[in-house]
């Protein structure tokens, strides 16, 4: 064992690995009280030291030998430990709610439930993890939280009217997220839940086959044609066999095709008239580009569902992914992939395009429990708590976070992706977009484009041909499922 590394950590580093957050609007009423201390952090690190040795060979050469070492040790910190010299104003209550608990993120939100206790012990919490809430909604039993993110717009039609408790709550400040963080969650000008986290369609790509074919990394302002010169560039084959492909893009669900529609200016529907339009011109002509991609010639840079996908962009043979979401961060860091990330490149007419979702909290219209639920709602919402959103889940919308996250230098940033820049600006800048705001769009486009995209993909019908059948059958179903066209959009 080496001698132990002494280093202090920020107040950011302190909450990520200590574990001892609590909730800032709370902190900030308490006036705190900062001390110092020293620990051991439980988990180790893999640290490098340089060994020299000296060996005499022959007669009088004399060759020094640089060898690496690694060794696992563990660090001795210094911290901050922060201690409320006033507990925050006590709250009474109690919530019933569902929560996801899932292997990868479930550790953090049992552990910020803990938290969240230990400021407001007087809130008896019935976390019923896992569980549906739709059904404990239609059993007239609605849960005091609700995921209620732009992509569950059912569960936004019930949740409370945020508005006016943050009018009457000088605790409270919206300005702190970025507004395309508080927008979607908008129905009918009434916000109705607030960010959590944000989703967002970005470039991926492998630094090490980059670095290997001696291509450079993208850049924001990457064209169209740079993505497929280095696609090309980076797709190699075997004789006959791809070894390795250029790109990666998704085929069995929108995530994908539809941003190459978008960015040529086309669109899945006119939510205003609910009349579907992917038929149009621009729409064609960016799923040519889709399709192009996937399909024999020169332009083939990745797979058709038939083909083997070399693993995926985890497997380590597939040098960019187009539109991949921040929530595969912990996919590709646990496949020891050493990626970063960019905005996406222009597309047939624009760049911006790619898709963009934001998981957020809401409250249920009925709760019994205003004041608990509200607190507990600032809570996750608070500049602590979304540190460790950041951390394990997602990039927080709230821009005071994402200035402190950036202001270390991108080299000495721990983990992949360090680009955070290129995250942060792609949902500052509008380059997401939301999905269509009708209450169909999911069931239709699953149950009646994708199919005929996969026999598009397939070779059976043509672009021109198949977005023409798929516009008629998700127009039918629209009509016939949701005739109220302003009761079904939001």
């Amino acid at each position: 064992m080496s001698q132990e590394t002494k280093r202090t950590l920020s107040r950011r580093d302190f909450l990520r690995f200590a574990g001892l957050a609590t909730g800032a609007a709370a902190l900030a009423a308490c006036a705190p009280q900062v001390i110092k201390e020293t620990q051991v952090i439980k988990e180790t690190q893999v640290v490098e030291k340089t060994v020299k040795e000296t060996q005499v060979v022959k007669e009088t050469q004399v060759v020094k030998e640089t060898q690496l070492v690694k060794e696992t040790q563990l660090v001795e910190v210094e911290v901050e430990k922060i201690i409320t010299a006033t507990p925050p104003p006590p709250v009474k209550g109690s919530l019933m709610f569902t929560w996801p608990n899932d292997a990868v993120n479930g550790p953090i939100y049992e552990a910020m439930w803990k938290d969240f206790q230990s400021l407001y012990p007087d809130i008896q919490l019935d976390i019923v993890w896992n569980g549906d809430q739709n059904k404990l909604i239609a059993a007239g039993t609605p849960p005091a939280f609700m995921h209620g993110g732009d992509v569950w717009p059912k569960e936004l039609k019930v949740s409370l009217d945020l508005d006016p408790l943050i009018a009457a709550d000088p605790s409270f400040d919206l300005t702190k997220f970025d507004p395309h963080g508080i927008e979607p969650l908008k129905i009918d000008g009434k916000l109705k839940a607030l960010p959590q986290y944000f989703n967002i369609s970005l470039l991926y790509y492998n630094k090490k086959l980059f670095d290997e074919a001696q291509v450079a990394y993208p850049t924001p302002s990457w064209s169209k044609d740079d993505f497929m010169n280095a696609a090309r560039t980076l797709t190699k084959k075997d004789g006959d066999k791809y070894v390795q492909w250029g790109a990666e893009v998704s085929h069995g669900w929108w995530g994908t095709w539809l941003t190459f529609v978008r960015q040529a200016g086309g669109e899945w529907m006119d939510v205003k008239n609910c009349k579907v339009t992917l038929n149009t011109p621009e729409a064609i002509e960016g799923m040519k580009y889709f399709i192009g991609l996937c399909t024999v010639g020169d332009d083939k840079v990745s797979w058709l569902p038939t083909e083997d996908s070399l693993g995926g962009f985890q497997g380590g043979k597939v040098a960019m992914s187009y539109g991949s979401h921040t929530g595969l961060w912990n996919t590709y860091r646990s496949a020891n992939i050493d990626f970063d990330v960019e905005v996406l490149p222009m597309g047939i007419k624009q760049q911006a395009g790619g898709e963009q979702a934001l998981d957020g909290k809401s409250i249920h219209k009925d709760t019994k429990d205003l004041e608990a639920a509200w607190t507990a709602l600032k809570f996750f919402s608070g500049y602590d708590a979304q540190y460790k959103y950041y951390a394990n889940v997602g990039p927080t919308a709230r821009t005071d976070v994402q200035q402190e996250l950036t202001k270390t230098a991108k080299e000495n940033r721990l983990r992949n992706p360090k680009n955070l820049e290129a995250v942060f600006s792609a949902f500052n800048q509008g380059f997401g977009m939301g999905l269509p705001r009708h209450l169909g769009f999911v069931e239709a486009t699953q149950n009646t484009v994708q199919p005929v995209i996969d026999l598009i993909l397939e070779g059976k019908k043509t672009v021109e041909e198949g977005l023409g059948e798929a516009n008629q059958a998700a127009q039918d179903f629209m009509d016939a499922t949701y005739p109220d066209c302003g009761a079904s959009t939001y």
